[in-house]
């Protein structure tokens, strides 16, 4: 999977390794902890993976310990009405810890050095606040899971970290909770521009209530048989023809973004000043062989590139543009 972005999320792993954010990796973890849970809605493993996400790449620094990244998630699960899926999510993926610990300056940065993705001044600043809250409130044991939390607040109020999650994440338990589907938006577009999802050049993703993203779906082997685009494709051709895609998708990104605010309006719920925007690629390495006549080995340099150029003829900047 290749990412048209300079902005990757790196995860700090326990043994101090790092590792690229994965939304599919994410996703299926929390519809497993579904599964486990009984909780039939699999569905806001997506949404909620892709707020996660969205969350991480608003912040400016692009670096997460995999405990702070679990710890989102869960509370994440939990604001939106997934307790028990939450339990089920932090029982396969959070370590025990250690019931309670003596309350020092020592210890508590230790603990926040090894699950907060801050640099170690950073922690010793945090943990001489928490000790003195805890000490304030006549604390001498503690446990891991209450320094964090109070590590969080103390840095949240500083303006260190903001997930982004409050503004973006609705509790979901709506009788309906999908805003905008596809056969709605469909009604919404000329019959021109309805045909590029007629014949699955473009796709759209249903709009839920959890986590309000306009997501779209590219299959640029459909698009280039449609444009009757005849191999090698060159980046010259493919832009003879891509204005009108481009055009599709403007249009219809405007209209979902247009027709999800105003029933958020209807229904009362907050209504941000504009929606994330992303874009799947479903057939990069097909389209690279295929059309381009370009091994795979070079797929990953020669379709971004032409993607970033497409993106940046969009009007609106797709927040993530994925290549599957």
């Amino acid at each position: 999977m290749i990412k048209i972005s300079s902005n990757t999320i790196m995860i700090l792993q326990k043994d101090s390794t790092l590792e690229p954010f994965e939304t599919s990796e994410i996703s299926s973890g929390i519809v497993g902890a579904c599964l486990r849970s009984g909780e039939s809605s699999i569905w806001i493993g997506e949404d909620i993976a892709r707020s996660v996400e969205f969350a991480l790449l608003s912040r400016e620094k692009h670096l997460i310990s995999v405990r702070e990244l679990n710890d989102m998630i869960i509370r994440s699960l939990e604001d939106s009405g997934y307790p028990k899926v939450a339990e089920e999510y932090s029982r396969k993926n959070v370590p025990a810890v250690a019931d309670s610990v003596p309350v020092s300056r020592d210890k508590i940065t230790e603990i926040l050095s090894g699950n907060l993705a801050f640099g170690r001044e950073r922690c010793e600043h945090l943990a001489e606040k928490v000790e003195k809250s805890l000490r304030i409130l006549g604390f001498e044991m503690v446990s891991p899971r209450l320094i964090q939390e109070l590590a969080r607040q103390y840095r949240d109020a500083a303006g260190v970290f903001s997930s982004g999650l409050a503004h973006h994440m609705r509790k979901s338990k709506h009788t309906d909770p999908i805003l905008l589907s596809r056969s709605e938006l469909l009604e919404l577009l000329p019959e021109e521009s309805r045909s590029y999802f007629e014949k699955k050049i473009l796709a759209f993703h249903n709009v839920s209530i959890l986590f309000p993203v306009l997501h779209f779906d590219l299959s640029l082997s459909l698009f280039s048989d449609s444009a009757e685009l005849h191999p090698p494709v060159t980046e010259l051709a493919f832009w003879s023809s891509a204005s009108g895609l481009a055009h599709v998708l403007d249009e219809a990104e405007a209209e979902a973004e247009k027709a999800v605010l105003e029933k958020l309006r209807i229904s009362g719920e907050p209504e941000p000043e504009t929606l994330p925007f992303s874009i799947d690629v479903t057939d990069t390495l097909a389209f690279a062989a295929g059309y381009m006549n370009c091994p795979e080995r070079y797929a990953s340099e020669y379709v971004p590139q032409l993607l970033g150029t497409f993106a940046a003829a969009l009007k609106k900047q797709p927040f993530k543009i994925t290549c599957l």
